[in-house]
Parts: C-alpha cells; sequence; structure tokens
C-alpha cells in the first residue's frame, strides 16, 4: 500500500467534530478534498492541517509527510489562523 494510500485511510477515521483548530466545517471540506484526484503539493496542504488539528507536532508531521518543516509551519499556522478554506490560494494569504 502507498503511503497517500496509508494517510487517506487514517483520514477515513477521521472524527470531524473534535480537533484543534479546524471548525467541523472545514474538516469536512478538507476530508472531502482529499477524495479527489488533487496535485501533491494540495494534498500535502491539507494533510498538514489535518494531521496539527489531531494534535501531532510539526516534527511529527514532517516525519510522516516529508516535508519541509518551513512548509508545516506555513500551513499549521494557516489552520491555526482560521484559514484552512485558502488551501488552493497560490502564494501568501493575506
Amino acid at each position: 500500500m502507498t503511503h497517500e494510500a496509508n494517510q487517506f485511510q487514517d483520514f477515513e477515521s477521521y472524527n470531524v467534530n473534535n480537533g484543534k483548530f479546524l471548525t467541523p466545517f472545514q474538516r469536512k471540506v478538507l476530508l472531502k478534498a482529499l477524495q479527489t484526484h488533487l496535485q501533491p503539493e494540495y494534498r500535502r496542504r491539507i494533510e498538514v492541517m489535518l494531521l496539527a488539528d489531531r494534535g501531532k507536532s510539526q516534527t511529527h508531521i514532517c516525519e510522516i509527510l516529508g516535508c519541509s518543516y518551513h512548509m508545516a509551519r506555513y500551513w499549521i499556522g494557516v489552520a491555526k489562523a482560521g484559514l484552512a478554506h485558502k488551501w488552493q490560494s497560490v502564494g501568501r494569504i493575506v
């Protein structure tokens, strides 16, 4: 099974009503987006935010996804700021 398939299975059991940063609606939107064919960078953004919402540390997220600390820090900040719906935006979120 691929890494992507393993991650998706983890998110299939995701409780949309419990989390640290995201609203239930934001979780549903992000989880639904994961079910579509996404560009890898968009998928990674969503995975970072969902893992942070589950309480995973920045270091653990980087280990799980193989992403940079900078990327994880940025998208964790987006989730904390309540801007998870901006995951498709190009460039900096304003």
